[in-house]
């Protein structure tokens, strides 16, 4: 099995998910804007219905506002917009004159949120569901006290989020949580359910803890704690005083101390977490931080409660008559109808539940044109190059060429170049990728720079062309206009970029946007593309099948420990529409938590190498969608030092029907995919007992079928040899447990099932075998028939 980026997409939507980017629109040069909807969960504790809701553009204005339902959460629309949102709830009254209020898990009643007073979050683009809490309004009020609100940038953005992330996350052990993260919503009728492996439910503990402190401060309720947190985490510290303001060591009167949030965390989840994950969360939170007091203050010691007298115990109740225990032929009869009934009524075939809905889930993506990722990934490379170019020309002297050469642009006029890869290799073998850059004089950048692009799937043998994207860049330091145009060249010129020709492809629509560098010193931290660029999706035989892909995408950069390797830590989404029906729309949010890794260490030759990918987010299709988190990781090239690939892949998350009526979520687990040894196989070699992929699948996870309890599912399969592999299957259904495995060798395959009660089935590959419990012989199977040791006979289907 070999694992590529773009067999990755194809191959995980097939199982029922994958993540990337999400909402926009796309069409032609001047595409007609989609809607972009945002599920916005506020939390204090829960709001109360009717609570005014405003999404705004990073320069205030507003871009729809709406009202909270009774589930806590309240859905706006927008259109026509890509880039930062800020999200408000506002308190005072509702529309119908009746006060806003929220549940306090302080002291648990519903409090007045009142007029004047406003809970906000900042987001660096649009993502399909957001929490505004305590934590996000501490980011905002950051982000103002650094500057104003409509100046701040994507990657400010998003570094202002992750600073207070990092101090609850620190302190509490909460590595994964997001504060954009939706909360679950808690109010005077949440059970104690909720479970430790649920992000939503962390952080739902995280605001009862924030909420709780305001007994062990100056404040009176979670409104106040979520101001003196704001000014506390100005300075990224969570210690009680802000160090940025005139007073740097005066103690913020209402801000938790972190002895009291970790307390308090804990009281949170005694109260809210369900009994077995109670004690997962309890441990946590750093005790070691209670014991030393810091910010301010110890624990006092909880008094002990007084033992309850015992009650009286109750009069033994007459033992019940055993049943007489039921035969090992009855078991086995009854473990074929355990497969009839509830295996196949998942999986028959046909008409099995998972059928269907892969039926319905193939159709659905079959109509739906996704964009081509590594396409994408490969494009914004390219324009982040083509700005390097740009500053390098600006800044060139004849002492200082920046590794400029004296070369010609494509109309022969003379001007500086440079190039990157080989386009012999990516022709011959389809490795790497392409370009070829110049400015637009003999000295310098006088007013733009281009670059043309060859990658991924450039190469079309069947044409005899090469396919290349030519960007044209103008602007100002750190900030970009740009135009992408899709050109061919024909075999014959591709070692002669110069020969692009003048015409635009007409049937292929250009891209156009901006380019904007965040910067610190000398060192790029984030990077934003906000536009369009050529549709990225083709048909197998080359045909345009999209209009152009929009994508908003922030980074932000940080060095990571080995030389020359970057993080980027980003956001944003890509959208494409389908060429034929414009109502066909396939967007990919990718939400905060999500990044790559980046080896640049032959950037300037090769070109970066990615090393790894965390990716967080929502696909959608018109009926289908797909939310979790990806982690790729592993890149190796194989022995023949082509086709840099992951080979260790593992998706978390879930799949849903989304269709008019569906089942809605119905499959929810972790995916596995890994090869290995990668490094030693041979792509340009025949496969062979010594030389193939080794490659290695698990499913682990539950089938939700409507109207039927859950089942819970464990899938394996390995490959074993050129055409040998195994597979093993462990389901549960109520009492019902079936485990199972299957090899495939070179004299045929081999099925193995056994139950709960011991019941084993053997099968081969002409359908023949047995049927046994404890070394015991009950039936044998033949023809499509089992005939039992009773004489009784029924089909094997």
């Amino acid at each position: 099995m070999k694992i590529t980026t773009k067999g990755l997409s194809l191959a995980l939507a097939s199982v029922g998910m994958l993540t990337m980017y999400g909402c926009g629109g796309g069409g032609s040069i001047d595409p007609t804007p989609t809607s972009t909807s945002m599920t916005v969960a506020p939390s204090l504790g829960k709001f109360s219905t009717g609570t005014s809701v405003k999404l705004r553009k990073i320069d205030l204005t507003e871009l729809a506002n709406g009202s909270i339902g009774d589930n806590g959460k309240a859905v706006l629309t927008f259109s026509g917009y890509i880039g930062p949102i800020v999200i408000e709830v506002l308190g005072g009254n509702n529309a119908d004159g009746t006060p806003v209020k929220y549940y306090d898990e302080g002291t648990k009643a519903w409090a007045l949120f009142g007029s004047g007073e406003t809970l906000r979050a900042v987001a660096p683009a649009a993502q399909a569901a957001i929490g505004v809490t305590a934590l996000t309004n501490a980011a905002v009020v950051k982000l103002e006290a650094a500057g104003t609100l409509k100046d701040a940038l994507p990657a400010t953005i998003i570094t202002a989020n992750a600073n207070v992330a990092t101090a609850m996350n620190t302190l509490l052990g909460l590595d994964t949580m997001s504060i954009l993260q939706a909360p679950t919503l808690v109010d005077d009728k949440t059970a104690k359910t909720l479970v430790s492996g649920s992000l939503g439910d962390k952080y739902a503990i995280a605001l009862a803890a924030l909420a709780k402190t305001a007994t062990g401060t100056n404040a009176t309720n979670a409104v106040d704690i979520a101001k003196g947190l704001a000014s506390d985490l100005k300075d990224n510290k969570l210690d009680g005083v802000d160090s940025t303001s005139t007073t740097p060591g005066a103690a913020i009167t209402s801000a938790p101390t972190s002895a009291v949030i970790s307390t308090s965390y804990k009281e949170a989840t005694a109260e809210l977490a369900e009994a077995s994950s109670e004690s997962t969360l309890n441990t946590t939170y750093d005790d070691s931080i209670i014991e030393a007091g810091i910010g301010g203050g110890t624990v006092t010691p909880v008094t002990p409660v007084t033992p309850v007298t015992p009650v009286t115990p109750v009069t033994p109740v007459t033992p019940v008559t055993p049943v007489t225990p039921v035969s090992d032929l009855a078991l086995a009869k009854a473990m074929f109808t355990e497969l009839r009934t509830t295996l196949q009524s998942f999986s028959n075939g046909s008409t099995g539940f998972l059928d269907t809905q892969a039926t319905r889930m193939n159709a659905d993506l079959n109509a739906n044109v996704s964009p081509d990722l590594t396409r994408v990934a490969s494009r914004i490379d390219s324009l982040g190059m083509t700005m390097t170019m740009f500053e390098d020309g600006k800044s060139y002297t004849s002492s200082n060429t920046r590794g400029l050469v004296s070369g010609n642009a494509p109309d022969g006029s003379p001007a500086l170049t440079m190039e990157r890869g080989s386009l012999n290799d990516l022709w011959q073998w389809g490795a790497g990728s392409y370009d070829f850059c110049w400015t637009d004089s003999a000295t310098g950048v006088t007013n733009k720079v281009s670059c043309a692009h060859a990658g991924y799937g450039s190469a079309d043998h069947a044409n005899n062309i090469i396919k290349f994207i030519v960007y044209e860049l103008t602007g100002t330091l750190n900030n970009y206009t740009y135009k992408a145009t899709r050109y061919n060249v024909i075999l014959g010129q591709y070692g002669q970029v110069a020969n692009l020709g003048e015409a635009t492809l007409a049937d292929v629509p250009a891209g156009s946007g901006t380019l904007t560098k965040a910067v610190s010193g000398t060192t790029m931290t984030g990077l934003t593309v906000n536009g369009t660029l050529p549709p990225s999706h083709f048909s197998p035989t080359g045909a345009l099948t999209t209009g152009v892909d929009t994508i908003v995408i922030s980074a932000a950069r940080s060095a990571l420990t080995a030389a020359n390797n970057f993080r980027y830590a980003m956001s944003g989404s890509v959208a494409t529409t389908n060429l034929a029906d414009s109502t066909k729309v396939v967007s990919l949010s990718l939400d905060n938590g999500s990044y790559f890794d980046s080896d640049e260490t032959a950037a300037a030759t090769g070109g970066n190498k990615l090393i790894a990918a965390r990716l967080v987010g929502t696909a959608k299709t018109s009926a289908t969608k797909f939310t979790g988190t990806l982690d790729v990781g592993s890149f190796k090239n194989n022995a023949d030092g082509f086709d840099y690939s992951p080979t260790s892949i593992v998706f978390n998350g879930s799949i849903s029907d989304t269709s008019a009526g569906g089942a809605g979520e119905m499959l929810t687990g972790k995916l596995e995919a890994a090869v290995a040894d990668y490094n030693l196989y041979h792509s340009a070699q025949p496969e062979s007992a010594t030389n193939y992929q080794k490659a290695t699948v698990t499913f682990t996870g539950t089938v939700q079928a409507p109207s039927r309890p859950l089942l819970k599912l464990v899938l394996a399969g390995v490959r074993t040899g050129v055409s040998t592999r195994s597979v093993s299957v462990d389901y549960s259904y109520g009492t019902v447990k079936i485990t199972g495995s299957s090899a495939t060798t070179a004299t045929g395959d081999t099925l193995t099932l056994s139950n709960e009660a011991g019941v084993q089935v053997v099968l081969n590959n002409q359908g023949a075998g047995t049927v046994t419990k404890s070394g015991a012989t009950l039936a044998n199977i033949a023809n499509g028939m089992i005939n039992y040791t009773d004489g009784v006979s029924e089909s094997l289907n």
